[in-house]
């Protein structure tokens, strides 16, 4: 459900005060929440844009809603006035700990959206950028986020398709990756289609196993893990970093950690396969690690 609040607001003054009671006297009734969506008009065009600006609730103590909403809040019209929410809050029941809370949460702090549902690489990304962001959001904190149809050739592609359409529907920065597995014996496969080798909607189970039937008596069983961490921002830029980590397919999987191919992807400089390594080595020599730290060293120098 959109709510077209405040038609034409052009960032200035405070529109909470109206965005709470507009939500209040306007939800339909059985709605037990709405998010509400910025309309923009430019010149004599009106475009509207989808930026989910603050799930609702009458219980506004569900204070992790309202810190995610501020994130987006801030990255479109800055920082708002402690004053205002705090009489927000009171209106609405809030109480002195609830408000105390929330404001903790109003400190500066630098967000990230990562576009992706994959829990795995959701998981890597958070440990990876941990020191570098406050807060890290995944396309699961947004309900009404379509899919994306990644139809690139290579993973650069994918990573820009998936960080564009993040970018363009949340009206924030978005970054995106798109990653996967070479081998030399199978041509370059299974590449983009790595997530779906053993077909859509294919466990990791399935594609370990179509992955080592088609590898059945092949001498060469090198490998290489590819990411590609594509950066679109609300300014137009566009970067891509990309990171590989070298290794080779080995007949059984070992080890219980990581996800994906890890199991049967040894680490000849270790000895054991992504999936005996553990989180902390692997997060300082897989290729998503290295894509990462490129991306890091280019958001140093814009500092």
């Amino acid at each position: 459900y959109g709510l077209r609040a405040l038609q034409g607001f052009d960032g200035r003054g405070n529109p909470w005060q109206e965005l709470f009671h507009r939500a209040s006297a306007e939800k339909p009734k059985g709605q037990n929440d709405l998010v509400p969506y910025w309309v923009f008009e430019e010149g004599s065009a009106r475009v509207e844009r989808r930026i989910p600006l603050l799930p609702y609730s009458r219980e506004v103590e569900k204070l992790k809603a309202l810190k995610h909403s501020l994130a987006l809040y801030r990255a479109v019209f800055g920082q708002p006035r402690q004053e205002d929410l705090i009489s927000i809050l009171k209106e609405n029941g809030s109480s002195s700990e609830d408000i105390d809370e929330l404001l903790i949460s109003l400190s500066p702090r630098k967000t990230i959206v990562i576009a992706t549902r994959n829990q795995g690489k959701l998981k890597e990304f958070k440990a990876i950028l941990a020191d570098s962001y406050d807060e890290i959001l995944s396309l699961s904190d947004f309900d009404d986020f379509p899919e994306i149809e990644e139809t690139g050739s290579s993973f650069e592609e994918n990573a820009f398709i998936k960080a564009k359409a993040a970018c363009d529907f949340l009206g924030v920065d978005a970054i995106a990756d798109d990653s996967g597995l070479v081998t030399k014996a199978l041509g370059g496969a299974p590449g983009i289609y790595s997530a779906r080798y053993a077909g859509e909607g294919a466990s990791d189970e399935e594609n370990n196993k179509q992955l080592l039937s088609e590898l059945k008596g092949k001498e060469n069983r090198d490998a290489r893990f590819v990411c590609c961490i594509a950066l679109v921002l609300k300014d137009g830029t566009r970067k891509s970093f990309e990171g590989e980590c070298e290794g080779r397919i080995i007949s059984e999987k070992r080890g219980t950690s990581g996800f994906g191919y890890d199991p049967v992807f040894y680490v000849p400089r270790y000895g054991k396969t992504m999936a005996e390594l553990g989180p902390d080595v692997k997060n300082e020599i897989s290729h998503r690690s290295m894509a990462c730290g490129k991306l890091l060293s280019y958001f140093s120098s814009l500092a």
